[in-house]
């Protein structure tokens, strides 16, 4: 389990973890609000598109109205979900036990009331999303794109504030669950390392996709040499 106290915040505040397919085609609304319909209810539906020659690569992105898209701000907490796990349990195990204030350092937010409500409604949109990938989810177990592949992310979530400290060697009471299409690819190491110091320095959304699209293509050592 990652460790808390004095050393806690230093420990996670470089290196972070993110998915490659995640990297390179975003699972979020590129907003914070909601967008909404002419009749004035949530969006609940979106894809994103790149016409090639020959092909047509799509990911779509569904989730009831009630609960909302993922949003930029869902991206960020799902770079600190995969950071917290690396950290727990070295994906491991599917399920990761974690402390919420952990979580909120991780993404630089101060531990407040507001924070822990964003990190709770983020945890419940990444439950209810579902992607359907064509011809853009990578298998690295079978190191071929898949014409059709459709995931979640987290299969389950609980969130559980404790009043006061708890005890050093006790599990924590909140614990999320990868989808285990997901959880296979992170366990099967399609991640690269991200600079988290510098991915939560940039303020916008389509800065902070561009720079994991960019350290997806410079990662293991493939990056630009400078003159």
């Amino acid at each position: 389990m990652p460790p808390t106290g004095p050393n806690q915040k230093k420990r996670f505040s470089s290196k972070g973890k993110d998915e490659l397919n995640l990297a390179d085609w975003r699972i979020s609304l590129p907003q914070r609000q909601q967008p909404r319909k002419k009749d004035g209810g949530k969006v609940d539906y979106a894809e994103f598109v790149i016409e090639r020659s020959g092909s047509t690569q799509k990911v779509t992105i569904e989730a009831p109205a009630r609960v909302g898209l993922p949003s930029s701000l869902e991206e960020d907490v799902l770079i600190a979900l995969q950071t917290y796990a690396k950290m727990a349990n070295n994906f491991e195990q599917q399920l990761v036990h974690f402390c919420p204030l952990e979580l909120v350092r991780i993404l630089r937010w101060t531990p407040n009331k507001k924070s822990y409500d964003r990190l709770r409604d983020s945890l419940k949109r990444l439950v209810a999303v579902t992607v359907t990938y064509e011809l853009t989810w990578f298998d690295k177990q079978t190191a071929d794109v898949q014409p059709t592949y459709v995931t979640g992310i987290l299969s389950e979530a609980n969130f559980v504030q404790r009043r006061g400290r708890r005890k050093n060697d006790s599990v924590p009471d909140s614990h999320f669950e990868w989808t285990n299409n997901f959880y296979q690819s992170l366990k099967s190491g399609n991640l690269a390392d991200l600079d988290l110091e510098l991915y939560f320095k940039l303020r916008r959304p389509g800065a902070k996709q561009l720079y994991r699209h960019l350290n997806k293509k410079w990662f293991g050592g493939r990056r630009p040499v400078p003159y």
